[in-house]
């Protein structure tokens, strides 16, 4: 192997990010596209005042997270 290529392959190993960094992050968007998606199946959008009060009655199961 010359020496680009084997400092090509270092590289690439020392990139890869760690896989639990990686689940890490795919579960937190995971949470947050779902968080989303039922904010707006009912009427509500990304940030709207409603969807950060306790006593929202619209927003039903989402209620459990944000105490």
């Amino acid at each position: 192997m010359d020496g680009v290529t084997e400092r090509v392959g270092n590289f690439w190993r020392l990139s890869r990010p760690n896989k639990g960094l990686v689940l890490v992050w795919v579960t937190i968007l995971a949470a947050w596209g779902l968080l989303v998606l039922e904010a707006a199946s009912r009427g509500n959008y990304l940030f709207h005042p409603q969807l950060f009060t306790r006593d929202s009655s619209q927003l039903g199961g989402l209620k459990l997270f944000l105490r």
